[in-house]
C-alpha cells in the first residue's frame, strides 16, 4: 500500500496494513471477520477453524466474527491500540479477539501484548462491512459459520476447550503476578 492508500470496506487487508492505515477505516456500525494465514494457523495450539477461503495463493482461515457501533474504534481494540494493560487483563476489558488468540496460541502469555500485536501484523488479515442492522448482520453471520475464537452463539467443537484455555491462561497469568 503507498501513503494514498485507504483500508476499503468488504476487503480482505493485513493486520500491519490496518493498523497503518486505521484512521482510514470509517467510523460506522458493522461487522467484521477475522483470518490467519497458514503458517500463522501453525503457531496454534488445536485450533481447528472449520472453513478457510483463498487469498492471493494462500488460504486464510476465518477465526472470528464480530460487530460495532464504529468499527474503526473496534479494529483498534483488537489491534491492541488500547486496553491492553495488566488492569485491562485483571477487568475482563481486553479484547475477546485478543484472549482468545492467547489461549490457543502455543507460546504466546497475557503479559506479551505487543507480540501479539507482532503476530497478528504478520499472519491475520481482517475484512470489515458498514451495517445499519451490525447485530442482525452478525448474528447471520455466525449462523452461516462456524469459527474458533466466537464465544457467544458459536457452534464450534472447541467452544468450551476455549472457555477453559482463557480461564487456564488467566490463571497463569495472575499466578505469575502474585509471584513478583
Amino acid at each position: 500500500m503507498d501513503t494514498n492508500s485507504i483500508i476499503v470496506e468488504n476487503e480482505i487487508i493485513r493486520c500491519s496494513s490496518i493498523r497503518e492505515y486505521i484512521n482510514s477505516v470509517p467510523k460506522c456500525s458493522g461487522v467484521y471477520k477475522i483470518y490467519v494465514d497458514e503458517i500463522g494457523l501453525e503457531q496454534f495450539e488445536d485450533m481447528q477453524p472449520l472453513e478457510y477461503i483463498d487469498y492471493n495463493a494462500k488460504k486464510l482461515y476465518l477465526l472470528y466474527i464480530g460487530k460495532s457501533k464504529d468499527i474503526q474504534n473496534r479494529l483498534e481494540w483488537h489491534l491492541g491500540f488500547f486496553n491492553i494493560s495488566h488492569q485491562n487483563i485483571l477487568n475482563a476489558t481486553l479484547s475477546t479477539l485478543r484472549f482468545s488468540l492467547i489461549a490457543f496460541h502455543k507460546n504466546l502469555e497475557l503479559n506479551e501484548q505487543n507480540e501479539l500485536n507482532n503476530f497478528m501484523d504478520s499472519y491475520m488479515y481482517m475484512q470489515y462491512n458498514c451495517s445499519l442492522d451490525a447485530n442482525k448482520e452478525e448474528l447471520i453471520l455466525i449462523g452461516k459459520h462456524i469459527t474458533p475464537l466466537n464465544i457467544k452463539d458459536n457452534a464450534h467443537p472447541k467452544k468450551f476447550q476455549l472457555i477453559n484455555q482463557r480461564k487456564s491462561k488467566k490463571q497463569k497469568y495472575i499466578e505469575r503476578m502474585n509471584k513478583r
